[in-house]
């Protein structure tokens, strides 16, 4: 659409004017910035109570600068000239001080020293546009000497939007998920984004806590990397227009993206090199029931080793913790018809199973061998190291962040599919079948 170049922009109002000084600068006049901490204080003590009682510590803030901003007091100290000059007054900009001592520097002070605008010194810390690498080094070389820290709450008064990403897991204990949300968190940090992770323990209420803490956080996008959480639980963010993206689950639609992680693909590379090593009796001990990752991994082994004439028998299910794979390795042990290979649903179940055959006198992998599935860091240090199928973690992690990243870009915010491979990691736990 084209406009006459004759047709102005409408003059912007006092309020407008002063809206977009605070979001460029970060600058607060003291009567406004006073106000600000009043109600800062308020809402601070109302969250914490609300968190205590409600959720406990099982919502981690990755949002570290908040904590030490709502320790303050509600009312800053009042601005003290050093002994023996005049309080200054300066255009613009805010000059604090506190036991005699300066605190901290403004964003237009930071924007003189390194001769750009406030405005361009605003995009170099916040990363929303193009600046040159020369104008960025020197913009963070006065940042870093004058120990500068933006104003997070007056930019987020401001533009109405916080800067902060939710990441949702189910066991923060389970060595699943430290990669996936070193991935995530790398990912939000490079664009100076923020991370609220958020651990359900696989409980319905908490989980419930959670999604409605998120949104009343006003978080940007949420990233769901537990199948506890389906997508009807989570309509709740999307109707509050907040981008979501899934695991395992599709099709993608408005507000919604999905990773899709392709198990198929490691679990054929797995069968195939049982198959070669002459196994020809197989038992599968898979995940939860009521876990649709489980139940996807359970349903491809099972048709993939019938594929091969391989019939699994037994076919159990477990939770993915070490003393459920124990349990179901003595359950198969005590069948008259003992497997010469198992497969596992998780790292951690197969590691529980290795455990179990110890005990009982089976030796890895002369008698019996071993595959799980997610290559966890235990499993390289298991004895004997683990064969497994491993998922790409870190990566799930940083797609997901990129998918919501991409998603809130785009005018219509329609999600996307997006998916990963997985691969055959052949170690010392699997051998020729006797």
């Amino acid at each position: 659409m084209k406009f006459l170049s004759s047709v102005t922009s409408p003059a912007k109002t006092p309020m407008r004017s002063f809206m977009q000084s605070v979001s460029e600068t970060g600058y607060l006049p003291p009567l406004y910035q006073c106000w600000l901490n009043i109600v800062k204080s308020f809402f601070s003590s109302l969250s914490g109570l609300l968190i205590a009682v409600v959720l406990g510590p099982e919502i981690v803030i990755g949002w570290a600068r908040i904590g030490n901003l709502l320790a303050e007091s509600a009312f800053p100290a009042p601005s003290i000239a050093r002994e023996g000059s005049l309080q200054q007054s300066h255009s613009g900009s805010r000059l604090a001080f506190r036991g005699g001592k300066r605190m901290g520097h403004t964003m237009r002070e930071v924007a003189k020293r390194a001769g750009v605008s406030p405005a361009t010194v605003s995009r170099v810390l916040n990363k929303t546009h193009y600046i040159s690498v020369e104008t960025e080094r020197r913009v963070l070389e006065v940042v870093g000497q004058m120990k500068y820290f933006k104003n997070v709450h007056a930019r987020r008064l401001a533009t109405g939007r916080s800067d902060l990403f939710g990441l949702v897991i189910s066991e923060i204990a389970n060595p699943y998920f430290p990669e996936m949300i070193h991935g995530f968190q790398a990912a939000a940090w490079d664009r100076g984004f923020d991370v609220l992770l958020c651990n359900t323990q696989y409980d319905q209420a908490r989980t419930k806590s959670i999604l409605r803490k998120l949104i009343e956080s006003d978080v940007r996008g949420v990233a769901v990397m537990t199948s506890s959480i389906d997508r009807s639980m989570a309509s709740e963010l999307i109707e509050a227009g907040i981008g979501v993206v899934f695991c395992n689950v599709s099709p993608a639609e408005k507000l919604l993206s999905t990773i899709s992680i392709d198990y198929q693909r490691g679990i054929e590379q797995a069968i195939e090199h049982i198959v070669g090593l002459g196994h020809r009796c197989a038992a599968v001990i898979a995940g939860p029931d009521d876990n649709r990752t489980a139940i996807t991994i359970k349903d491809a082994l099972v048709a993939g080793l019938k594929k091969r004439d391989l019939h699994p028998l037994p076919v159990i299910s477990s939770n993915y913790r070490i003393d459920a794979g124990a349990s179901a390795v003595r359950a198969i042990l005590s069948t008259p018809d003992k497997p010469t290979a198992i497969f596992c649903g998780s790292d951690l179940i197969a590691l529980g199973a290795m455990s179990a055959l110890e005990e009982a006198g089976a030796g890895i992998p002369e008698d019996i061998s071993v595959i799980g599935i997610d290559d966890i860091s235990f499993a390289f240090l298991a004895r004997p190291p683990l064969t497994t199928i491993r998922v790409p973690r870190e990566r799930v992690g940083a797609t997901a962040f990129e998918a919501l990243d991409r998603m809130l870009k785009l005018k219509r915010r329609k999600g996307a599919d997006y998916y990963l491979e997985t691969e055959l990691v052949i170690r010392r736990s699997t051998t020729t079948a006797r």
